[in-house]
């Protein structure tokens, strides 16, 4: 499982994008934030990359998916999937890199999630000439379009096209896998309580599912709820993605539920499912494996012949 503090960044970065990117009327802060990052550059230099510094876990994964590796010169504190991105040089926290440490390792390209949080190292690294390369990885259709433009800026093109393959195959699998009418909560943190809301990457994986997301009416990506609110909710399932130490996750989160919430109706049915944050959260090339887990979660048992 993640470490606690990697949690704890991501929540950081959900509060600063949302509040230090205000939307314009009818847009949604999430949008408003992709849309302020700089647009990746329009022209692709001949020679390849040999210097990459990643600023953001998925895009650690996606880099060492593509057999970067050993161009990788940097990455935040939080990239360790892989377990050889734990060596990598450090250039400070997710949320808040540090320009002096990515400037040491002299990258001749950056490679930068499109959360507004970073923008102001951004316009930094583009001031002094240094290529930047925006993964916007959005959605989960964003997430395979993100892949291949990736794969084309650093010369990976074929191996792109069979992660983004991997990608589209896991959707086709999935889509529509949950009984009609189904809602369901997905949790990404418990303290507070962090729901996904509409917007947000979980939304798209719930939908591809076929479940209609019951945080959707809160009106924000990453809805806060007080406890009354949450139990008007009225889910049927509940997939927290939070931090679930054990050796057994999901009855570990539903006894978490049975003592918070026990009379919604996936807590009193049982149907509280824990999922590998790095899995679902964390939107690369794993982004699969988490949408597999996902829609085998709900899929009713086998029924016997006896």
């Amino acid at each position: 499982m993640t470490e606690r503090p990697l949690h704890l960044a991501l929540l950081a970065l959900y509060s600063i994008a949302l509040l230090g990117c205000p939307a314009t009327p009818g847009e949604s802060p999430q949008t408003a934030a992709i849309t302020a990052t700089p647009a990746p550059p329009t022209g692709i230099p001949k020679a390849l990359p040999r210097r990459i510094v990643s600023l953001a876990p998925n895009v650690t994964e996606a880099l060492f998916a593509l057999n970067c590796q050993e161009r990788l010169v940097g990455a935040t504190r939080h990239c360790t999937y892989p377990d050889q991105a734990k060596l990598l040089p450090r250039i400070g926290d997710y949320v808040n890199p540090s320009l002096e440490l990515v400037l040491t390792r002299e990258p001749d390209l950056v490679v930068t999630p499109a959360e507004g949080t970073v923008l102001p190292l951004v316009r930094k690294l583009q001031s002094l000439g240094i290529p930047v390369h925006v993964f916007d990885a959005s959605s989960y259709q964003a997430t395979i379009d993100a892949l291949g433009k990736l794969g084309r800026r650093v010369g990976s093109e074929r191996r792109a096209e069979q992660i983004m393959k991997l990608l589209v195959e896991a959707r086709a699998a999935a889509t529509q896998t949950a009984p009609p009418g189904r809602r369901a909560l997905f949790v990404l943190d418990r303290a507070p309580l962090v729901l996904a809301g509409s917007g947000s990457l979980a939304d798209d994986l719930l939908r591809i599912c076929g479940l209609e997301n019951a945080a959707a009416s809160l009106g924000t990506p990453y809805p806060r709820p007080a406890t009354e609110t949450l139990l008007a909710l009225n889910p049927d399932f509940i997939f927290d993605a939070s931090m679930i130490a054990g050796p057994n996750p999901t009855a570990a989160a539903l006894h978490w539920w049975q003592r918070l919430a026990p009379t919604l109706p996936a807590v009193r049915d049982a149907r509280v499912i824990a999922l590998d944050p790095d899995l679902v959260n964390r939107a690369g090339p794993r982004l699969a494996d988490g949408l597999a887990a996902l829609s085998s979660a709900i899929q009713p048992p086998p029924t016997s012949n006896q």
